[in-house]
């Protein structure tokens, strides 16, 4: 039991890890998001608040307890793009997804298994080579 509750603790620590360079990541690219939310003809007053109220303001640790927060909370937030909850937006297309994600699985194994099998079945036959190497 030890050991299971150990190894789930570590699985904690590695997902945070990859969260937190995902975050600093998206930190440290270049340009401004609060630019481009508030649009080219938004003046620096105006870059300000936006900035202000999506909380690019705050330091970068405060920024990323917010975002492990919400992300626990499961609130992704809103779409800059069609003002719809990004959840909401994740679920609708979730089913097309799946099937897709389905019919790939399908298919590598229909075309998988048989070329396993025959590879096996022919592995100590040389398979030739076009063009033949020179000697």
């Amino acid at each position: 039991m030890r050991r299971y509750i150990i190894k789930r603790i570590l699985l904690m620590f590695l997902l945070l890890g990859m969260s937190f360079i995902v975050f600093a990541s998206l930190y440290i690219a270049p340009g401004d998001p609060a630019a481009m939310v508030a649009g080219p003809s938004a003046t620096e007053a105006d870059i300000e608040v936006v900035r202000a109220s999506l909380g690019l303001d705050k330091p970068f640790l405060v920024q990323y307890f917010i975002y492990l927060k919400k992300l626990l909370t499961l609130n992704l937030g809103t779409s800059y793009t069609t003002r719809q909850p990004i959840l909401d937006e994740i679920l609708v297309r979730l089913p097309n997804t799946l099937n897709l994600a389905c019919a790939s699985i399908i298919l590598a194994v229909l075309v998988g298994v048989p070329c396993g099998i025959i590879t096996a079945l022919k592995k100590d036959i040389p398979i030739p080579c076009w063009p033949p190497f020179p000697d």
